[in-house]
Order: structure tokens, then sequence, then C-alpha cells
């Protein structure tokens, strides 16, 4: 009875153990397949864990424990390249070395956005539809707006200028996105597209003083108009003629279109024309004849401050923003700002300052009163109060009227890739005197992330440590 027993517990033993064999063999892993299990090989539980763990984590990690390269503090680039090519000479000396994996991740998105770029200037040419086109321009815009393509135009300035100039005539739907395009064409390339916007000068200037076209593609034409002016040769030229237009649309009074009162739909897009074009007047300012500005203002003076009882806040932000720039200038040149009804601007900017008309919305007060406080500042012989605009590893010092003015321009137009092209490009960083391009190889590595990230965790614990020894001292401060 004691031997059965014991061979029966033995089989089953046996029985259980080829069972739990059988299961490792066609063990499912975290990939969805089948881990074989060789059964020759003998390892340690401890093996076996520790492998598996490492397999785990080097499956489901970005990051590589065993890292490539190390960027130092002095921005030096460090370590031993991934030998999957090494091209030598006769000496057996080591020329250079390529990692295709990683070469091939940092070209994809350029070759991808090349082939796009490349397909849509393509189909923008030949697409007859309406909707096919107007796909093909935003997604165009934005390319232009998310990423700076300066460097892949120089073989295609003809076919934007005919892709451009070709919209412009037709006069339809895609104007305003054509406008656009030429507009971010211009910020991208910079003075090199100078022959292409001679060449649709007259037609645009056309457009935007034309009464019966959309208050929105007059708008962006206009915003076309003094970006090339500002950017290229040909357009400083025209600047004058330029600034005399805005002016006077942007004192235009408009009631009635055709004989018919507006609505308030259209009246609310006409004073954002104005508005933008008052804007324009004061940003092409910036580097025109001053002694033509000031001659064009006292000419219209009191038009002008009246536009700071408008209605619109847009208008009246706008008016107040022409005077602190005015302000500013004759200042910053040791000049007396003349004009003979100073104290009565003065009057109504601080009533604007703190105006609580309920008529209004809070928002609309809020920033309201945030403005003209600061325009009031300024008037009183006050400087601007610096603000700082941080991207990337560099900063934006927005110093004076002249840079915001600067800022919110552009901003309009590029969007959320302001600090793109403010790390990118050049013609950009000229107008902010921000230098050369730094070199953005070092600077969007991934090593350096991993060191700011570190030096991040490492401030907090500082942070922590230092606050945790303040706790309780309180009665050391005097109130």
């Amino acid at each position: 009875m004691g031997r059965s027993s014991k061979s029966n517990s033995n089989k089953s033993r046996q029985q259980k153990s080829e069972k739990k064999s059988k299961s490792l063999k066609n063990y499912p892993t975290l990939l969805g397949g089948e881990q074989q299990m060789l059964n020759d090989s003998i390892i340690s539980d401890t093996d076996s864990l520790f492998n598996d763990a490492s397999s785990i984590v080097s499956i489901n990690s970005n990051f590589s424990t065993n890292r490539k390269y190390q960027v130092s503090d002095d921005g030096i680039v460090s370590g031993q390249q991934s030998p999957d090519y090494i091209e030598t000479n006769d000496d057996n000396t080591i020329i250079s070395t390529t990692n295709y994996e990683d070469s091939n991740k940092k070209l994809t998105p350029i070759d991808d956005t090349l082939a796009k770029l490349s397909d849509i200037l393509d189909e923008l040419l030949i697409s007859k539809r309406k909707s096919n086109r107007q796909n093909h321009l935003d997604s165009l815009i934005k390319i232009f707006q998310t990423k700076f393509i300066g460097i892949y135009l120089d073989n295609r300035k003809t076919t934007l200028q005919q892709i451009i100039e070709s919209g412009l005539k037709k006069f339809d739907d895609d104007t305003g996105s054509i406008a656009l395009l030429l507009t971010l064409t211009i910020i991208t390339i910079g003075n090199e597209f100078n022959d292409q916007f001679q060449s649709l000068y007259n037609l645009l200037l056309k457009i935007m003083i034309d009464p019966s076209a959309k208050p929105s593609v007059r708008s962006k034409v206009a915003i076309s108009l003094s970006i090339g002016c500002f950017i290229t040769d040909f357009g400083d030229e025209k600047i004058d003629e330029i600034l005399d237009y805005l002016l006077s649309i942007a004192l235009t009074n408009v009631r009635t279109s055709g004989g018919q009162s507006l609505i308030s739909s259209q009246l609310t897009e006409i004073n954002a024309f104005k508005a933008l074009c008052l804007n324009l007047f004061t940003f092409l300012s910036t580097i025109a004849d001053f002694d033509y500005v000031c001659q064009l203002i006292q000419q219209d003076i009191n038009k002008l401050i009246k536009l700071m009882d408008s209605i619109d806040l847009d208008i009246r932000l706008s008016a107040g923003t022409t005077f602190a720039f005015l302000y500013e200038f004759y200042d910053n040149n040791d000049q007396e700002f003349d004009i003979y009804n100073l104290q009565d601007l003065k009057d109504k900017i601080m009533k604007l300052s703190n105006d609580s008309n309920k008529s209004q919305s809070k928002k609309n007060l809020r920033v309201q009163r945030s403005e003209f406080r600061d325009i009031l500042h300024t008037i009183e012989g006050n400087e601007y109060e610096m603000e700082i605009i941080k991207f990337g590893y560099e900063q934006l010092d927005i110093d004076s009227w002249r840079m915001k003015i600067y800022y919110d321009i552009f901003c309009s137009i590029l969007g959320s890739g302001m600090n793109i092209h403010l790390a990118q490009n050049q013609t950009l960083r000229d107008i902010f005197e921000l230098g050369s391009v730094l070199l953005d190889k070092v600077l969007i590595s991934r090593d350096t992330r991993m060191n700011a990230k570190q030096q991040h965790v490492t401030n907090r614990k500082q942070r922590e440590i230092s606050r945790s020894k303040m706790r309780g001292k309180r009665g050391d401060f005097d109130y």
C-alpha cells in the first residue's frame, strides 16, 4: 500500500510537471505572439526574470539605457556612434560612421513635408474644383505657418506666383486664402520674392480699395500689401502710397451699401477692416518717412481722436495704439508731441482707462481698461513696461510700442507657428533684432531635452528642501 501510494503521487507530480512544461512552451508574450521555449536550454528562475523584465522595458520604453550621445553643459555633443556602417580609408582609419535607422528617422518628416508641398502645388496648378482647391490651399497655408520651408522654395517661386496670380484674377471665394498664401510666402522667402510682389502689386491694390469686395477679403489683401511693403525693396518705394490708402479707409464712415443700411453683421466686418487698416498704418509708420506720417495725421487729427468714441472696441484700441506709438517716437527723438488738443486726448484716454459702462461686456471692459492704462502710462511720459516672450532657448524682449506692434501683426498671421519662425526664419529674426539663427541640431536633440528635464527635477528637489527648512519659521519674518 505504501509503495502504490508513493508511485501514484510520483505519477501525479510527473503529469503536473509535463502540463507546466507544455504551457511554458506556448506562453503568450506582451506582443501577442507565442514565446517558444527551448527544451535544451536550462536557465535559472532569476535569469529568466531579469531577461523578461529587460525585454519588456526595451519594448515599452522610448529611451534606451545605453545612450549613444551625451551633451555637455557647453553644448558639445560627445559619445560613440552606433557602428551600423563604418567608412574607412586605405590606412583603416575611420572616415565616417552612419546609422541608417537614426538617419531615416530624422529625414522622414522633411521628406514627407517636401512630398506634400510638391503634390499640393502641382494640384493647385491643375485642379479646377473649388472644394479641392480650398482644401489644398488650407493644407499649404498650414505648412507655411507651422514649418519654416524657406530653403525648399528656391525652385518653386515661379509656381507660387502663377498660383497666386491666377487666384487673384479669378476674384472668387479663394481670393482671401490666396492673399494669405502670398503674405506667408513673403514672410518665408523675404526679399527674394521682390519681383513677384512687384508684378502682383497693382492687382492687390485694386482689390483692397474695391468697396464691392468682401471686407474679409480686403483685410487679407491689405495685410499682403503691408507685409510686402515692409519686407521687399519694391514695397519700400510704395509705402507712402499705401499709408495714404490705409488711413483714408480707417477714417471713412460707412453706414450704407448700395443705398441700403448695413445690417449688424456687415457693420461688424467693416469695423474690423477699418481697425485692421489703422493697425497696418501704424505698422508701416515705423519704417516710413516720419515727416510724411505726421503730415497725414495732422490733416485728420480730429477724426483720429473721434475714433476713440467708436462703438467698436477694436477701433478704439487701434486709435489709442497709434497715439501711443506717435508719442513714443517723439519722446525717443527728443521732440515735443505737438498737437493743439493734447489735453483733450489725455482726458479721453483717462476716461477710457476707467470706463465702467455696463452696456459693454465685462471682457471688453477689462481689455479696454488694461490697454488704455498702458497707453496713458506712455503719454504721461513713462517708459514702456517690458514684456518677455520665451521660445526654445531664447527670449524676445518687447520693450516698446514699436516691437509690440510688430509682434501683434506677425502673430495674427503665423498663429501657433510664431515661435518656430522666430527661431528659424532669418527675415523675422532681423525684424525683431534677434541675430543669426542658432545651431538648432544641438538645441533640439533628445539628449539636450533630457538634460533640461533632469535639471527641472533637480531644481524642484532643491526648492522642496529649501521650503521645508523655512516651514514653521514665519516668526523670523517682519510683516
